[in-house]
């Protein structure tokens, strides 16, 4: 596996990991790239948008997060471990 590979397992990781650590909080996806951002970048790490929101498809897809949709349109969903 190349190096870029597992950097990206690693990214997808911390992105069931921020869940996983926070089982009652739901979370926008912005929210999330904002934790996981600062989180990532203690450890000399970098995240993008698109991996988060990928990650979370994925975690949603899998049955590891849960989905709650907006009530008024324009607001955000938010995903919480499940």
């Amino acid at each position: 596996m190349s190096a870029r590979g597992s950097y990206q397992t690693r990214q997808q990781e911390a992105v069931a990991r921020l869940f996983e650590n926070q089982p009652d909080s739901c979370l926008t996806a912005e929210e999330a790239y904002q934790e996981l951002e600062k989180e990532l970048s203690r450890e000399g790490l970098a995240i993008g948008k698109t991996t988060v929101y990928r990650a979370i498809s994925r975690l949603c897809q899998t049955g590891r997060l849960r989905r709650y949709a907006p009530h008024e349109s324009g607001e955000a969903a938010r995903y919480q471990h499940s």
